[in-house]
């Protein structure tokens, strides 16, 4: 369906779910009717059939402030890199499922969203997505999911070419990783500054599991602040794998919908260093100093705390009472 804003104004081009059989040609009809400079925003999943739709957004995309692109696991992975034109407007929006870009474009300036899922091929490297964090200030939502090390040619690169060592973003509402390659958490956290993420997530199997420090990351604490002051309830739970880390674990809740209709539930769910019982008092005591600093209240009602785990007996692991609201 193509959805004009008004005569010779702006248009939208949604094509999702399951159409009716032959609506494609009547689409493609409307599509080509229209000036390719009046295309605002597409919502796209690819599927059999749909091939001239594809060919025609490689074709024109330099006016496109939205790209919302899907395409099954299944389908043919040559059609896997959209050519974004490089020349055009910056982007606004992008929601990629299945789906990689030219991650150096230009037009990767200026986000307000980024969300990218199970990305198999050309997948960003560490260097190009801080670089997308740092020309987006006003960036209020990041969401990567299954995003393996890159596969694309050409590795080199480095964040030293950035001209700033960190990436502030005051008005981050939502950062959540998921199944994401160490390198580009490790990178992402150790620049990143944001203050107002109520939803923050950092989670993964075995091969992308990563610990927070929050000794080290120097801005990790204010990252979690805002996520634990919006939670009624946390578990912490002390796990032992190679390292020692504590689970810190409210509700929170990643939406699953088009970053058109996405709401998120706030929460925190991160693994934090804990090699011994001082490193993890300490720890509290950052976290409490950076929750002062955003409020000092927080809206934990139940705090679950599972030390049984604890290898020492002789080491009493510290409780973080401060994180109960009184």
């Amino acid at each position: 369906m193509a959805v004009k804003r008004n005569r010779g104004g702006p248009v939208d081009l949604w094509y999702y779910g399951h159409p009716a059989h032959g609506s494609m040609e009547a689409f493609m009809k409307d599509v080509k009717f229209t000036h390719p400079t009046r295309q605002r925003s597409v919502l796209f999943e690819y599927r059999s059939g749909t091939d001239d739709l594809m060919e025609h957004l490689q074709a024109h995309n330099s006016s496109l402030i939205e790209l919302l692109l899907y395409r099954s696991a299944r389908s043919d992975a040559s059609i896997a890199f959209f050519n974004l034109s490089p020349k055009g407007n910056h982007l606004r929006h992008i929601d990629l499922r299945h789906f990689a870009l030219p991650w150096s474009s230009p037009r990767l300036a200026g986000l307000t969203s980024i969300c990218l899922r199970d990305i198999k091929y050309n997948n960003p490297l560490p260097h190009e997505l801080c670089q997308m964090l740092y020309s987006s200030p006003q960036l209020q939502r990041l969401c990567l999911e299954d995003i393996g090390g890159s596969t694309s040619e050409g590795s080199s690169g480095s964040t030293s070419e950035l001209p700033s060592a960190f990436i502030n973003l005051p008005f981050l509402g939502t950062f959540a990783l998921r199944n994401v390659s160490k390198p580009i958490i490790s990178e992402v956290l150790a620049r990143l500054k944001a203050r107002s993420c109520s939803t923050v997530m950092i989670t993964g199997d075995q091969d992308h599991s990563i610990l927070m420090d929050p000794l080290v990351t120097p801005a990790g604490p204010e990252l979690l602040a805002r996520s634990i002051i919006e939670s009624n309830n946390l578990h912490l739970r002390l796990t032992m794998a190679d390292t020692h880390a504590v689970h810190l674990r409210s509700n929170p809740a990643i939406a699953h919908e088009w970053v058109c209709w996405v709401k998120d539930t706030p929460g925190v769910d991160v693994k934090l260093a804990a090699n011994s019982a001082s490193v993890l008092g300490r720890s509290w005591i950052r976290l409490y100093a950076a929750l002062n600093s955003s409020g000092g209240i927080t809206g934990v009602v139940t705090l679950n705390v599972d030390w049984s785990l604890n290898p020492s007996q002789d080491e009493e692991l510290p409780t973080p009472i401060g994180l109960l609201r009184f």
